[in-house]
């Protein structure tokens, strides 16, 4: 793991979370107060139990949302099979850090930490949450696999791979179709891999009983619950009578919105 502490030209530096730091740090993603103080503690808590497993949470030490975190494919929180690659889990740079290079720096140090590896998958889509395609292709990505309504597998591949045979990865067969089968309802399926997601579930809860719908929530706790989610995206996914309607964390408006136009089609 690229463990160091590195600065650049400007003065920003980076470093990666473990055990000893992350009561210290924040964690990026969620830094407006107190609104998601019981996810940020359950996210720690993922992540204390995920440090073991080989994944990294590098950020830039600055009071804002510029951080990267990825782990081996055999222990991701993504719905793919990806032997003897790194996977991303999140890239995200935001506000007033973006466009002076850090998401090029972040990514080009998870590359580097694939040297022997076969290389490094993401899944990626034009759409919130996910960094899009573009951005991955400029850096040397393809994509292997793709889902019905557009989600894309993309690849590294490094030159110094350890398996010239490794077969390219795939998406998880519930996620290639984007169902979970005959369930009627609503149905989130939803890990604390976000510490969006305490918050996100009352309003999605109360956006979908203000509607007469049956609404179950899906806690994945293992990465085997991870490769049978039917959402590519992998820790949260909304479903509306077995189908994928969106992975994403929106707000109770946000809800409504979805909600009335799936239950129109």
């Amino acid at each position: 793991m690229n463990d160091r502490e590195t600065a650049r030209d400007d003065g920003v530096s980076y470093k990666s979370l473990d055990l000893q730091s992350l009561s210290a740090e924040h964690i990026c993603c969620a830094l407006s107060g107190g609104k998601h103080e019981d996810g940020v503690a359950a996210k720690k808590d993922w992540l204390a139990g995920q440090f073991a497993e080989g994944l990294v949470f590098r950020k830039a030490d600055v009071r804002g949302k510029v951080f990267i975190e990825y782990a081996p494919g055999e222990t991701s929180w993504r719905p793919i099979h990806a032997p003897d690659y790194l996977v991303i889990h999140c890239l995200w740079v935001s506000g007033r850090f973006k466009d002076h290079g850090h998401g090029h720096e972040l990514l080009e140090s998870c590359i580097a930490d694939a040297a022997g590896k076969a290389g490094v998958a993401v899944v990626s889509k034009k759409t919130p949450f996910l960094t899009e395609p573009s951005f991955y292709a400029r850096h040397g990505f393809e994509c292997v696999d793709r889902t019905k309504s557009g989600y894309e597998l993309l690849v590294y591949r490094t030159n110094g791979r350890t398996n010239a045979s490794a077969a390219d990865p795939t998406f998880c067969a519930p996620a290639k179709a984007e169902t979970i089968g005959n369930r009627p309802g609503l149905v989130v399926q939803a890990a604390l891999q976000c510490p969006f997601v305490p918050r996100v579930l009352e309003d999605l809860i109360a956006a979908g009983s203000a509607r007469g719908l049956s609404v179950e929530v899906d806690m994945l706790t293992t990465r085997a619950d991870i490769e049978h989610a039917g959402s590519p995206f992998g820790t949260f996914g909304i479903f509306l009578n077995g189908d994928l309607i969106s992975h994403e964390l929106a707000s109770r408006g946000g809800f409504d919105k979805l909600l009335d136009k799936a239950l129109k089609r």
